[in-house]
């Protein structure tokens, strides 16, 4: 069981540290990329939908807490299940002779119940993550626009400057949506590697008693 928990956290920490650091320093170079060709072409209409972003990052963070939460709760809810029906299966004798077969099954049953609650609970995580993080995308999008318009009667801007600010924060924005789909990946692989790192130094549970050290063992061995 020992030995298959750790396979399966070794499995997380290489899926956080492969190609997902690469794929997050991109993310954020798109990011400061776009947002610099943004401020040089119009900083007023920039500022603008910069100053109504805040929202989407907050709805993303407070999806990707709760999502975390509720992942590491659901794996420890499995692990435990995992426990009692490896312990069940290997002591199947002395489960069947003492007839607790129904009791374990109630205890396995309960712990994947719990593990079920939990995930719902990311599930309800997530929705709200996506669906907060798209509203205000979309709002934030007619507020540029709008304003945009208005810049235009004013003669502030140019059509093909505000299309430019618009997409080149919009890229920006792209990138650190992506960025943030990295994220539970390589937090996952901090968690398990916290894990790994706990195992590692440990102290034994035995005593290391200092023995007695022979300088000159010698042994006769004689057949009859």
């Amino acid at each position: 069981l020992i030995l298959s928990q750790i396979d399966s956290d070794m499995t997380h920490i290489h899926n956080g540290i492969s190609e997902k650091i690469a794929l997050i320093v991109q993310n954020y170079a798109q990011m400061v990329g776009g947002l610099i060709v943004a401020f040089i072409i119009n900083w007023k209409l920039t500022l603008v939908m910069l100053a109504t972003s805040p929202w989407i990052v907050v709805t993303g963070a407070l999806g990707s807490w709760g999502t975390q939460k509720q992942t590491e709760k659901a794996k420890n809810f499995d692990g435990s299940a995992t426990g009692v029906a490896t312990e069940t299966i290997l002591g199947i004798r002395t489960v069947y002779s003492f007839a607790l077969e129904n009791a374990r099954i109630k205890a396995f049953s309960d712990l994947l119940l719990r593990a079920y609650r939990v995930i719902v609970r990311k599930a309800n995580f997530m929705g709200f993550s996506y669906g907060s993080t798209q509203f205000f995308m979309y709002g934030i999008e007619a507020l540029t626009f709008w304003y945009g318009t208005e810049m235009l009667k004013k003669n502030e801007i140019l059509p093909g400057d505000l299309l430019c600010v618009f997409f080149a924060v919009i890229i920006a924005a792209l990138g650190v949506g992506q960025a943030s789909q990295q994220m539970p990946d390589i937090t996952k692989a901090m968690l398990y590697a916290g894990k790994i790192n706990h195992i590692i130094n440990r102290e034994s549970a035995i005593p290391d008693v200092p023995g007695k050290i022979l300088d000159d063992l010698r042994g006769n061995i004689h057949f009859d």
